[in-house]
């Protein structure tokens, strides 16, 4: 599956909805996390920050799913 992330660019949720790629609720993005399939990052490292993804992770992601 190729899709029109880019790997080292930071991908909100939101973001990853509008592109048609992640349409789940946010549990569902917190039960991935706790499986290690995403990785979150929190830029400025502040527990408020918003949650992002590198586009390399959600791509590696994607295939899993793909499967």
């Amino acid at each position: 599956m190729d899709t029109i992330l880019e790997d080292n660019r930071l991908y909100t949720r939101a973001e990853l909805r509008e592109l048609g790629l992640l349409n789940y609720a946010p549990m569902s993005f917190l039960r991935w996390e706790k499986d290690n399939l995403l990785t979150p990052v929190k830029p400025g490292g502040r527990p408020c920050s918003r949650t992002h993804y590198w586009g390399w992770n959600v791509k590696a992601f994607l295939k899993t799913r793909a499967k």
